[in-house]
């Protein structure tokens, strides 16, 4: 460690061939350089922020196109992750805002002869250095109704039936106490899991966050207004008129998932629609 300069450490950084790999190294090596400065061992980290490393290839993340809605729902159902995956496909939510929903957050909501299920977004479940903790939304535009229509609405309620979150860890829980943190699935596990399913399941990998992207599209190609779908993701451009959609939100709300519906159903005629 004494003998370490910046020249010799992005020599060595640069003969690993992984980007990420690189990167893990540099973490690892710039830690090390740190304790060392503790204990006296050399007086500067030379493994520092100007030390060159190879660029990250550029991810195009898949999305789920809306002409695989059907077959995509077909494929994940019945695993322990189809609810949040559903709320957030068919509902645009927040990975954090659908892994922290209880079935109690899950509605039926039967308007014009069309199905919907009504989701209640007031908290959200994030990764902390010590497992998971539940807290509020992201902002106060987060805390709304998402109203999810049909493919998705009939089989979200579906599996909305009883108590408890929506993807549960197994921890024991006495009657009446309240819901926990602990008795939510820890984010990182769901994604993780989830990811190794589709890998030995043979279905491509669509993240949480590319899902929520997917249905904003969607959106887009049914011909959604913009600041609706805005609003249903939890965004808000701060201006009387974004605060003046959100008071006739259920209505807006329903407008476009009917719009996703639509949608949906010319795009894949098979998928179910139900009432």
């Amino acid at each position: 460690m004494a003998s370490t300069t910046c020249g010799r450490a992005e020599d060595v950084l640069r003969e690993i061939s992984s980007p990420w790999v690189q990167r893990s190294a540099y973490q690892l090596w710039k830690k090390m350089c740190n304790i060392a400065i503790r204990h006296k061992v050399r007086p500067d980290n030379p493994v520092d922020k100007y030390i060159k490393l190879d660029r990250l290839p550029k991810s195009g993340k898949r999305l789920l196109d809306v002409s695989e809605v059907a077959e995509w729902m077909e494929r994940i159902r019945g695993i322990k992750y189809e609810a949040v995956l559903l709320a957030e496909c068919g509902g645009g939510l927040r990975h954090e805002e659908a892994i922290a929903l209880l079935k109690d957050d899950v509605s039926r909501l039967d308007h014009r002869g069309r199905l919907y299920a009504a989701v209640n977004v007031d908290k959200a479940l994030v990764a902390t250095r010590h497992g998971r903790e539940l807290k509020e939304t992201k902002n106060g535009f987060s805390v709304r109704e998402g109203i999810v229509g049909e493919p998705f609405a009939s089989r979200l309620l579906e599996l909305a039936e009883g108590e408890g979150p929506l993807c549960p860890s197994g921890e024991p829980r006495e009657p009446g106490e309240p819901w926990e943190a602990r008795h939510y699935s820890s984010p990182i596990s769901f994604t993780n899991n989830y990811r190794r399913w589709c890998e030995r399941s043979g279905v491509e990998y669509v993240t949480p966050g590319s899902l929520r992207k997917s249905w904003s599209i969607m959106h887009g190609e049914a011909g959604s207004p913009d600041s609706l779908v805005s609003l249903a993701m939890g965004h808000s451009d701060g201006t009387t008129r974004g605060r003046n959609y959100q008071r006739a939100t259920r209505r807006g709300m329903v407008m476009i998932a009917d719009l996703l519906t639509d949608l949906i159903t010319v795009e894949t005629p098979s998928a179910h629609i139900g009432t």
